[in-house]
């Protein structure tokens, strides 16, 4: 898990092996929910590629952000966080 600032806009880059020789490349959008602890409480999709949603989601899901304070106590957000998926050609 990588710890992130609560104003992290996520924008992280993957390579996604697809079963059956899939090759795609996309941007997942996403709404997340953080908790006063950082930790990510819900996700939902916003935009994507129907193959790559799912390895998005569990992403996301292991990000750990740093929480957000308000008047100095820890507060519940709601963000966007974008996964790209782009492929790379192997020599």
């Amino acid at each position: 898990m990588s710890s992130r600032p609560s104003s992290f806009a996520g924008l992280i880059l993957f390579i996604l092996n697809l079963p059956g020789g899939h090759q795609v490349s996309g941007k997942v959008e996403m709404e997340i929910g953080v908790d006063e602890e950082g930790n990510v409480t819900k996700v939902d999709v916003l935009n994507g590629h129907p193959l790559l949603t799912e390895a998005a989601v569990n992403a996301v899901k292991q990000w750990k952000y740093s929480p957000t304070l308000l008047n100095g106590e820890p507060v519940p957000i709601n963000a966007r966080a974008v996964v790209v998926f782009k492929l790379t050609i192997r020599v």
